[in-house]
């Protein structure tokens, strides 16, 4: 499937300064796989050492976020939008 990855502003130096970047996958895992491959310096700015998404990242698909422990195996459709969104602190 091919899909769109919305970068928040602080990782789009990693992706060539580009907001958004097209993808392909059938979940978020093989999408962000794909991306890695062409913007490598993105990987480690976005999960860990075991590929597990950084904690303080969540990931929206077309508007809605997805549960953190299935986010990675979330499938998607052609034409989807993934947004990877800065996780806010509130006290």
């Amino acid at each position: 499937m091919r899909v769109t990855v919305h970068l928040p502003e602080y990782l789009r130096r990693y992706g060539g300064g580009e907001a958004d970047l097209g993808a392909q996958g059938a979940n978020v895992r093989e999408a962000l796989d794909d991306l890695f491959r062409t913007r490598p310096d993105l990987r480690v700015r976005v999960v860990d050492a075991r590929g597990a998404i950084f904690p303080f990242l969540v990931v929206v698909r077309n508007g809605s976020e997805l549960e953190r422990r299935d986010a990675l195996n979330a499938r998607l459709a052609d034409g989807d939008r993934i947004e990877l969104v800065a996780a806010a602190e509130g006290g």
